[in-house]
C-alpha cells in the first residue's frame, strides 16, 4: 500500500470495503427467508439473460434485409424433420428449407456421447488432446480401461490402492451433496476425478496382490503369479529382486497397447475409406508385431547378430518386406525422398513408443525402493508392523500418495497422449454445440 500511488491505493481501499459489503450482504440473503426468494429469482433472471445473450449472438451471425432472414445450421439427421417442421410452423410456411450433405472439405461438428457422471474425468484428460472428427473411434472408452491399467502398474500396492479407492467412494458422497457448478476450480476438479481415484486404487490393488506389495515390499502377501508367455511373467515376481522380469513386463504392454492403437487406426481409415492410409496402417502393424516376434524368438537385442545369420529370412518378411511397402506407397504420391524419410520414421517411432513404455517398470521400481526405504527405518521384518513403525509407515504413505502419486498420474497422461492416443486419434474434431433455450 505504502509504495503505491495515493490515488490507487484510496481505490485498493474502496474495492476492499465493497468486498466485505458485499459478503456481508451474502449472510443476510441466507438468513432472511425474503432476501432468499428474491436471491433465487434474479438467479433465475440472470439464466434468462444468458439465453437471450446466447440468441442475440446466433442473430447477429444471421443475413437478413427488410423482410428476409437467411441462414444455416449444422442439424443431427435424426432431428432433421422435427427442425423443419419448427420452421414452417413459426414462419406460418413462408419458408424455403434446403438440406445439403455436408461438401468434402466441410469441417463437420462431432456429435459428442459423454461418459457416464463419474467416468467425467477421463474424458476431460482424453478431450483435453483435442476432440474427434465424425466417424473416428472415440477414445474415452478406451481411456477409461487403460489409464487405470498404467496407473496401477506403476503404483502397484494393495494398502495404498485401497486407501486410494477409499477417497473416491467419500469424493462420490461429498459430490452427491454438493452443487459443483458452483465449486472453485481446484475443489471441482477434485470431486470430478472420484471415479479416476476409485479404478486407479482397484488397479493399484490387483498388480499389488501380482507383485507381493503391501505398503511396500512387507512381507505381508507374498506376489501371485497368473501365468506366463514365454520369458513374460504376469506377477509372481519380487519388483526389487527382479527388476529384468518387470521390465520384460513393461515391454509386452507396451507392445499390446501399440497394437491396439494400430489396430484402431486400421478401422478409422477403413471407416474414412482412404486406400493408401489403410494400407500404410496395415503394414504399420505388420511391422511392429513382426518386430516384436523376432525379439521373443531370438531371445532379445543381446542375440541381435542371429537376425542377420539363421534369422534373415524371418528378418526380411516381418521387418524389411512391411518398411519396403510404407516407403512405396508414401513414393507413389509424395516423392522417392519423402518414401524414403516416412518409412524411417515408422521404424524409429515403433522403436521409441516402445521403449517408452519401459518407464513403467522405472517408476514401480521406484514407487518399491521409497517404500522399501520406510519400511527399513520402521524396522518391519517379515510382515510384522511394530508400534513405533507405524507412525513412520504413515509419513512414507503420505509422500507416496501425494508426489508420487502425482508423477506416476503425468506420465500416466504422457503415455496416453504421446503413445497410445496419436497412434490412431487426430484430435482435430469440433464438438457439436447446439442452441439450446428453455
Amino acid at each position: 500500500m505504502e509504495q503505491i500511488p495515493e490515488k490507487k491505493a484510496d481505490l485498493i481501499k474502496q474495492i476492499l470495503e465493497l468486498r466485505t459489503f458485499a459478503h456481508n450482504v451474502g449472510k443476510s440473503v441466507k438468513k432472511s427467508p425474503e432476501l432468499k426468494s428474491i436471491n433465487s429469482d434474479l438467479l433465475l433472471l440472470r439464466e434468462t439473460v444468458k439465453e437471450v445473450e446466447d440468441l442475440i449472438k446466433v442473430e447477429n451471425n444471421m443475413g437478413s434485409c427488410a423482410t428476409t432472414v437467411f441462414f444455416e445450421a449444422w442439424v443431427p439427421e435424426q432431428y432433421l424433420s422435427k427442425v423443419a417442421d419448427g420452421i414452417r410452423e413459426r414462419t406460418n410456411g413462408k419458408c424455403l428449407i434446403m438440406e445439403e450433405l455436408p461438401a468434402p472439405e466441410d469441417h463437420v461438428p462431432t456429435i459428442l456421447h459423454h461418459a457416464p457422471r463419474h467416468l467425467e474425468a477421463f474424458e476431460k484428460l482424453t478431450f483435453s488432446l483435442g476432440y474427434p472428427v465424425p466417424r473416428e473411434v472415440n477414445p474415452v472408452l478406451l481411456t477409461i480401461v487403460t489409464f487405470p491399467i498404467l496407473f496401477g502398474i506403476m503404483f502397484a500396492d494393495v494398502g495404498q490402492g485401497a486407501i486410494l479407492s477409499v477417497v473416491g467412494v467419500l469424493l462420490t458422497y461429498f459430490r452427491g451433496k454438493v452443487n459443483i457448478e458452483k465449486m472453485g476450480d481446484i475443489k471441482r476438479y477434485l470431486l470430478l476425478a472420484d471415479g479416476l481415484l476409485i479404478l486407479c486404487g482397484i488397479s493399484a490393488m490387483f498388480f499389488g496382490l501380482l507383485f507381493g506389495e503391501f505398503f511396500g515390499p512387507s512381507g505381508v502377501i507374498h506376489p501371485v503369479l497368473i501365468g506366463n508367455i514365454g520369458p513374460f511373467y504376469f506377477g509372481g515376481f519380487d519388483l526389487m529382486l527382479e527388476p529384468v522380469k518387470m521390465l520384460r513386463f513393461a515391454i509386452l504392454i507396451g507392445v499390446i497397447f501399440l497394437i491396439l492403437g494400430l489396430i484402431l487406426r486400421v478401422l478409422n481409415n477403413i471407416r474414412k475409406k482412404p486406400i493408401r492410409p489403410t494400407l500404410i496402417s496395415v503394414c504399420w502393424l505388420w511391422l511392429l508385431s513382426g518386430g516384436f516376434f523376432m525379439w521373443i524368438y531370438w531371445g532379445g537385442i543381446s542375440n541381435i547378430a542371429r537376425w542377420f545369420g539363421q534369422g534373415m529370412p524371418m528378418f526380411l518378411g516381418l521387418v524389411v518386406f512391411p518398411t519396403l511397402i510404407i516407403c512405396i506407397v508414401t513414393a507413389t504420391t509424395e516423392g522417392i525422398m519423402e518414401g524414403i524419410e516416412f518409412s524411417i520414421e515408422v521404424l524409429i517411432e515403433s522403436l521409441d513408443h516402445t521403449i517408452s513404455f519401459t518407464r513403467l517398470a522405472a517408476l514401480a521400481l521406484t514407487h518399491t525402493a521409497l517404500n522399501y526405504m520406510f519400511l527399513i527405518i520402521g524396522g518391519v521384518e517379515h510382515g510384522y508392523f511394530s508400534p513405533q513403525s507405524i507412525p513412520i509407515i504413515i509419513v512414507g504413505t503420505v509422500l507416496a500418495l501425494s508426489i508420487e502419486g502425482l508423477i506416476i498420474f503425468v506420465h500416466t497422461l504422457r503415455l496416453h497422449w504421446i503413445e497410445l492416443l496419436p497412434e490412431f486419434y487426430s484430435g482435430k474434431g469440433i464438438p457439436f454445440k447446439p442452441l439450446e433455450a428453455k
